[in-house]
């Protein structure tokens, strides 16, 4: 990627003067707004710890590899420090939203120097452009591992269960009589040991009429409920309490990879449902009324999205979402960095161009149809435009819509 301000300067002393007085903002801000200045931590974090770790992993690699990096920038727009050290000119710029790392010669379209041409991206091996690809998806994904295991060596874990914390009012549990501190041990016959048991009994019932049987200090009791529709997902309307968990600093080494599949896998799931017909449809209709009443947490390209309310969350909306998340303390802040994290690791991974992993499939392309013809095969990035502008049309029709739908639906605390 070339930052289109490549070749602009800015003098040092009014760099010195920016970074002076946005020190001295941040300063005012902590002592006046506490979860403001939590808030900027995070969108810091994420848009420039977590974007520089990512190219430090590209750039790592690609050294590795024999292939040529002539810049690394934190930042883009003009230059306000920079300095060479051997072939690679390392530097900060004006605007920090993410960062880059040039690798000469990533596609036939690139120039190149006769001299650089051998150590090209183009002409390297395909495990060199492999683990030059991955790498910077797979920095999300250790990011993760560690602040989960932040979460359960210094917290613990949250675990809902199937006693009752709050009864939404009007709902089906309300008209059927549960109680707050209510335990659920059925639900239309099938016994509920756990949250997820319940979720998976209630929602493939939408509309049907349920008999729920509770515990009550000690006392069993039978209800009827019949369930809502909510688009199809049946909805009790009731609030899970919380049981904690406790891990050793040891033990969290081992659950920690194991809980970020868990969140990865979800999160596949949640996208899957993104783009299907009925998800495509369901977040059409988040546009037919912005009444302002807040909607529910997701992500663009480079953020977080969930499920449930089938949206997308522009920055601005992260932006609302982590300044809540920062009222609530750093495990709810370390929750929606790891969410943010596992979310644009995957879709870094997604095979089209110009994600990582479309440039990984068509490096695969490359070595098979290499081996199979018995001759070296170069893929025409020229013929693979159509794709790239599409993907990067819709890639811009989330955001401005997103971003639309944050500034007239607010999105709700992580």
């Amino acid at each position: 990627m070339r930052d289109p301000f490549a070749d602009v300067s800015m003098r040092s002393r009014y760099g010195t003067l920016g970074v002076a007085i946005a020190i001295a903002l941040l300063v005012f801000i902590g002592v006046t707004n506490a979860a403001l200045l939590g808030a900027i931590g995070v969108l810091f974090f994420f848009f420039v710890v977590m974007i520089g770790l990512h190219e430090l992993g590209h750039f790592t690699m690609a050294r590795r590899a024999g292939m040529k990096v002539s810049e690394f920038f934190i930042g883009f727009g003009p230059r306000l420090w920079s300095t060479r050290r051997g072939e690679t000119e390392y530097g900060i710029k004006a605007f920090p939203l993410g960062g880059y790392c040039k690798i000469v010669g990533m596609t036939n379209l690139d120039d190149v120097p006769a001299e650089d041409e051998p150590r090209a991206f183009r002409n390297g091996s395909f495990w060199g452009k492999a683990t030059t690809l991955v790498a910077g998806p797979a920095s999300h994904f250790v990011l993760a591992i560690i602040l989960v295991w932040s979460v359960l060596a210094f917290n613990g874990l949250q675990r809902p269960i199937p006693t009752i914390h709050a009864v939404q009012k009007g709902t089906p549990a309300a008209v059927a009589g549960v109680h707050n501190g209510d335990r659920i041990l059925e639900i239309a016959g099938l016994p509920v040991h756990t949250w997820t048991d319940l979720q998976h009994i209630v929602r493939p019932r939408a509309g049907q009429a349920v008999a729920v049987i509770i515990d009550r200090h000690g006392a069993r009791h039978t209800l009827q409920a019949t369930l809502a529709n909510n688009n199809g997902v049946g909805f009790l309307g009731v609030e899970p309490d919380y049981g904690q968990q406790r891990y050793t600093a040891i033990g969290a080494v081992y659950h920690a990879p194991a809980k970020t599949f868990a969140i990865a896998k979800d999160a596949v799931g949640a996208l899957g449902a993104m783009f299907s017909p009925s998800g495509i449809s369901s977040y059409i209709d988040n546009f037919k009324s912005t009444s302002g009443q807040p909607a529910g947490h997701g992500s663009t390209a480079t953020t977080p999205t969930t499920a449930s309310n089938n949206r997308f969350i522009s920055p601005v909306g992260v932006g609302k979402i982590a300044y809540d998340a920062a009222e609530r303390g750093w495990v709810v802040v370390f929750s929606l960095l790891i969410s943010i994290n596992v979310f644009v690791g995957l879709v870094n991974l997604v095979p089209l161009i110009p994600f990582d992993g479309g440039h990984l499939a068509v490096a695969l392309y490359e070595a098979i149809a290499s081996r199979v013809r018995r001759r070296r095969v170069s893929v025409d990035y020229a013929k693979l435009m159509p794709i790239a502008i599409a993907t990067i049309s819709v890639l811009a029709f989330i955001f401005l819509s997103s971003l639309f739908l944050d500034v007239t639906k607010p999105p709700a605390p992580f």
